[in-house]
């Protein structure tokens, strides 16, 4: 699915269930859901979502659940909620810009590989890791994290190069933030 236009659904734009289709170049924008990713039943879906100019969707700009998805380079600015990474799978989400969402950035509450994005002047936290979530959260760009979930990383920067918060936790002895 590439080099399209996908506007105005009052549901979701572009719809993946159990499958690896690549999803390149497209401009979604005013639909409930730009992009959502289930794999449902016993079958993960994998799709490749690159290059993807994604905005002003009410809900959530990609919403994968069950995923193995890669989620690559893509520009995710003013929607409710940038990405959420659901339950079960564990997408690998680099070199995307998520900015502008009236909510949250990210939601994680499933696993997830979250690496060199840059997330920024989003309503709520850049990144909420909700109870259950987790994953590794490594060399991103971001101003807050929030939540209770597990999700560890290192060498993550605030937008003005200092190091960025760590996630909530119980205090230790040590940064995961590589400092």
């Amino acid at each position: 699915i590439s080099d399209n236009r996908v506007t105005a659904n009052a549901g979701v734009g572009i719809s993946v269930g159990n499958a690896e289709p690549e999803i390149l170049n497209n401009q979604i924008e005013n639909n409930a859901k730009g992009i959502s990713v289930c794999g449902c039943f016993v079958l993960p879906a994998s799709p490749s979502i690159q290059g993807n100019h994604i905005s002003f969707n009410t809900s959530f700009g990609i919403d994968l659940f069950n995923s193995f998805s890669a989620v690559k380079a893509n520009d995710l600015w003013g929607n409710q909620v940038g990405l959420n990474a659901g339950d079960l799978g564990q997408p690998f989400v680099s070199g995307n810009r998520i900015s502008a969402s009236s909510a949250e950035g990210v939601i994680i509450s499933g696993g997830v590989r979250l690496s060199h994005n840059i997330l920024s002047d989003n309503t709520g936290a850049d990144i909420n890791v909700v109870s259950g979530g987790g994953g590794n959260i490594s060399f991103n760009v971001y101003d807050d994290i929030a939540g209770t979930g597990a999700a560890v990383g290192l060498y993550n920067v605030n937008t003005a190069g200092g190091p960025a918060p760590a996630q909530d936790q119980a205090p230790t002895s040590s940064s995961n933030n590589g400092t």
